[in-house]
């Protein structure tokens, strides 16, 4: 009997607590539920007589399962084709491993302690499945780093490194082995196991080895019982039948209504994520395609969505806004035209398509974004992205490093990182800047003047962005030197501060006559809405990490090369940088001025830093945990910033010292902002 995963079936998206647990379960003998198998097969693929299946509820589970036989210390261990690795490279797929001295308090419930190391976490998570502190997290940096001769960790082989906070840890793939060779002897078992750990790190060895060698055989007994029973466990399987089948299909192409109640009563899935599952339902040769396009960008099923409405858009531009919806798409695939496009567009343009948007955003060039940062941007404003990827489809083509190519990243960042509102509002930016492009030539498609239906808005507009010394001329005047700062009334003293002439050109809305009372809205000045604008844009800037991390943009390349958001397997996608305040959070105490609290954790007093950085000197005062100037440089620390820190008193006694801790964090934050503007020559979004 062979079991495998139908197309239809998503990705992996347990997160490792649910790992952890389903492990302790199966060690204990728990049931963990049934399965629901089904003889039909996805179209095109070849059955050996009647003893294939296919696994329609229990794909995380059994991924968990599997997990857990993983041994990549084997030479023989090697992924498979596509269809056997499920999206997985061989670098990432997690290693669970089992502590055989678990730490246990009263309290705990488990009785076995599996620790899942992983890509981002190569040091593994805690025995509840949890992220490690910040200091074990750098202290095993430490270790690992020397070993391997490097430390940047997101490349660390997985099999190199072991769980930090396990007490005795070994591969569970090593325990279940010996088990089932040595099911009911305790001195083979403790031999065979020795014997396998010799292929392990010689950090592991040092650490564990002999701490193993002394283990009297009697206490891996529970071990060896708990892995021995489980060729005995039994899962109970449930069949789809043919009745089942037919009753299950809508039409002779959409049998998706059981997967779709199965899910619900699981991890939940979205709509983008069942639309991509039913498209590898119906063409499974295609799945590979996209996964290939989305890899270390954007989830498979986002793109897949980009992409439908890519094509949808070819017929229709007006439609390129719109997106897709569950029974849409069932019913443009039912369209033999519509079909045919979709998957000519993806065997012949995907790829080429998405290598030119890579190349644009995050290429080994000068206006380029570090890969993490390319990633974090087109993932929060993914029909920012969409116009991208239109523009290329057209037959869009630019210059690497010229002037036009800046024009389009800052076109990107400005739009995905300063639009305010969520994912609602930036398509509603994105609708109006495509309906101002509709019908114009190729080469104007960025033409900053398409962009002012934006900037002009009554509700929510796009911020005017300042040039940076009238930023900073503000955020001092307003802020460090103002005695009534309140962050409520922020431009309120300034009216006629130069940095207003940027929202010169804001619509007010008016009461007219032909307005009903059901429409008519209230009053409001000008000056307020200036101020509400105003106010709006630094509060996006005070927060915006990403504009931190283009600023640090040398060091993430440098030290994060390797990592890129989605190329993980699990929910697994905390970033692998700290952020640090420059001046320690312990000065943010009850009885600070209310001006320096409010200002303490913007980007002004922020920086990126890798965790093995020096972390016990986080609280120390910024002159000396800054005083290297490499550290300096990769922090972003200009010398006139760098001055201002030098000569001021970082204690905060009273009104004066805030004052001046406020001057340095934004002043900085207007330079930081600066890196931003002039690298991309944001000037000219306001010369039209």
């Amino acid at each position: 009997m062979k079991v495998k995963l139908p197309k239809l079936q998503r990705g992996f998206v347990w997160e490792p607590a649910r790992i952890i647990d389903l492990w302790d379960s199966l060690l204990r003998g728990f049931p963990i539920g049934s399965l629901l198998l089904s003889e039909i097969g996805d179209q095109g693929d070849a059955r050996d007589g009647n003893d294939q299946y296919w696994l329609l509820d229990g794909q995380q589970r059994a991924t968990t399962i599997a997990i857990g036989f993983y041994n990549p210390w084997e030479s023989h261990m090697r992924v498979g084709n596509a269809d056997e690795k499920q999206g997985w490279s061989h670098k990432v797929i997690p290693v669970l491993w089992i502590d055989l001295l678990p730490s246990r308090n009263e309290n705990d419930e488990k009785l076995f302690f599996p620790y899942l190391a992983t890509q981002s976490h190569p040091w593994g998570y805690n025995q509840s499945g949890g992220i490690l502190s910040w200091g074990a997290r750098r202290d095993a940096v430490n270790v690992f780093a020397a070993a391997v001769g490097h430390d940047n960790y997101t490349a660390f082989a997985l099999k190199e490194v072991f769980p930090w906070e396990a007490v005795l840890p070994v591969p569970l793939a090593f325990v279940l082995e010996c088990a089932a060779k040595y099911p009911c002897d305790d001195d083979q078992f403790r031999d065979a196991l020795f014997s396998k750990c010799l292929h392990l790190s010689r950090d592991w060895s040092q650490r564990f080895g002999n701490l193993l060698a002394q283990f009297a055989p009697q206490g891996l007994a529970p071990f060896r019982i708990a892995c021995a029973s489980l060729p005995k466990y039994r899962v109970h399987l449930n069949y789809l039948t043919a009745r089942s089948q037919e009753l299950d299909r809508i039409n002779h192409e959409d049998n998706s209504i059981l997967f779709i109640r199965l899910n619900r009563g699981g991890k939940e899935i979205g709509g983008e994520e069942l639309i991509f599952s039913l498209f590898k339902s119906a063409f499974p040769a295609a799945k590979d395609a996209v996964e290939n396009a989305a890899a270390g960008f954007m989830p498979a099923s986002q793109l897949f969505s980009l992409f439908v409405r890519l094509v949808t858009a070819a017929g229709d531009p007006e439609k390129l806004h719109q997106p897709v919806l569950l029974r849409d798409f069932k019913t443009k695939v039912a369209d033999v035209a519509f079909r045919d496009r979709l998957m000519k567009f993806i065997r012949d343009d995907v790829a080429k398509v998405m290598a030119k948007a890579r190349e644009l955003l995050a290429g080994e060039h000068t206006p380029g974004l570090p890969p993490a940062l390319a990633t974090r941007t087109v993932n929060d404003a993914p029909d920012i992205f969409l116009a991208l990827l239109h523009w290329l489809h057209r037959g869009g083509e630019i210059e690497i490093g010229s002037r036009e190519h800046r024009a389009v990243i800052a076109i990107v960042t400005a739009l995905s990182w300063f639009s305010p509102g969520g994912s609602r509002q930036k398509l509603e930016y994105f609708r109006e800047w495509m309906k101002a492009v509709s019908g114009q030539p190729l080469e104007n498609f960025w033409d900053v003047a398409n962009l002012r239906v934006l900037f002009t808005r009554m509700e929510n507009p796009v911020p005017s962005f300042p040039a940076p010394n009238v930023l900073r001329n503000f955020l001092v005047e307003e802020i460090v030197m103002n005695p009534e700062y309140n962050w409520g009334t922020l431009g309120g003293t300034c009216s006629a501060h130069p940095i207003f002439a940027g929202y010169s050109h804001i619509q007010v809305a008016n009461s007219d006559a032909s307005s009903t009372a059901e429409t008519m809205r209230p009053p409001v000045s000008r000056e307020k809405l200036l101020q509400d604008n105003l106010r709006n844009f630094v509060g996006i800037l005070s927060g915006n990490t990403n504009l931190l991390l283009f600023a640090q943009r040398d060091f993430i390349r440098h030290k994060f090369h390797e990592f890129q958001q989605w190329d993980v397997v699990l929910n697994d996608t905390n970033c692998p940088w700290d952020w640090d305040h420059i001046f320690p959070s312990a000065y943010c105490r009850k009885g600070v001025p209310r001006k320096y609290r409010d200002w303490h954790n913007s980007i002004g007093n922020k920086r990126a830093e890798e965790l093995s950085s020096n972390r016990s000197n986080r609280a120390a005062v910024p002159k000396d945990k800054l005083a290297d100037p490499n550290t300096r440089r990769d922090s972003f620390i200009s010398d006139s910033t760098w001055a201002l820190i030098e000569c001021t008193d970082p204690l905060i006694r009273d009104v004066v010292r805030a004052n001046d801790l406020c001057r340095i964090i934004l002043t900085r934050l207007a330079e930081i902002y600066a890196e931003w503007y002039v690298t991309f020559e944001i000037e000219n979004f306001h010369q039209s």
